[in-house]
């Protein structure tokens, strides 16, 4: 009987070190292989946040009419004016989202599905469209603002992920930035999200009204 339980607790023992060399392994080729990704999506993370904090309060004094269909088309009637430097910054922070959409969008299709599966390609697709519907048009800069201002959250998820592959996916660090996260998301992707969808669905007939933008595009984009 002893033996049998020696045996037992040894073969358990061997198990887990197996499995716990393999997960190793695992977490070891992740770093290498996607790391990468998510180191840049870290970074364009903080600065299209940063940056959409920037917009927030530039914009969020402006007249509707400049929230939602840019400041250059309204300068003859004065309602555009003093706005155009902070729409213009608003098109060059969708141009530097755009192209990280079109790079990580890659990437997610190349590493399929270990960058996300097809939850991921129609997130990434759908931002995608909406980006450029946008910038094509040049409408939608708050909204634009509050949105990519959400992309602060997306620094502690990547900051949870590097923590479960070097090993420290229970330690006070991961408390600390778990509970930051819940904060950071809490904060921007459900009340300032919330309270920006509410405004755009008021005020989304404005861009039909005084841009040339088609309404089963801004609807869609909407």
């Amino acid at each position: 009987q002893l033996t049998r339980v020696v045996l037992k607790r040894l073969a358990g023992s061997i198990t887990s070190a197996i499995e716990d060399d393999k997960a190793r392994g695992k977490a070891e080729r992740d770093l290498k292989d996607i790391g990468p990704s998510y180191v840049v999506s870290t970074i364009v993370a903080v600065i299209t946040g940063a940056r959409g904090v920037m917009h927030f309060t530039q914009l969020l004094g402006a007249p509707d009419l400049v929230r939602m269909t840019g400041a250059d088309r309204h300068l003859s009637t004065g309602v555009g004016e003093g706005w155009v430097a902070s729409c213009l910054g608003v098109e060059r922070t969708n141009y530097l989202f755009l192209a990280f959409m079109i790079q990580d969008l890659c990437h997610v299709m190349y590493f399929f599905p270990r960058l996300g599966g097809v939850e991921q390609l129609f997130h990434h697709t759908t931002f995608f469209i909406a980006s450029v519907i946008s910038g094509g048009y040049q409408i939608n800069h708050f909204p634009f603002s509050w949105l990519i201002m959400c992309e602060l959250s997306t620094v502690f998820l990547e900051a949870r992920w590097f923590l479960i592959k070097v090993g420290s996916g229970s330690g006070p660090a991961m408390a600390m930035v778990s509970q930051l996260f819940a904060l950071v998301f809490g904060v921007t992707r459900v009340l300032i999200y919330g309270w920006g969808a509410w405004q755009m669905w008021q005020t989304t007939p404005l861009i039909i009204e005084h841009t040339e933008a088609p309404s089963h595009l801004v609807y869609g984009n909407l």
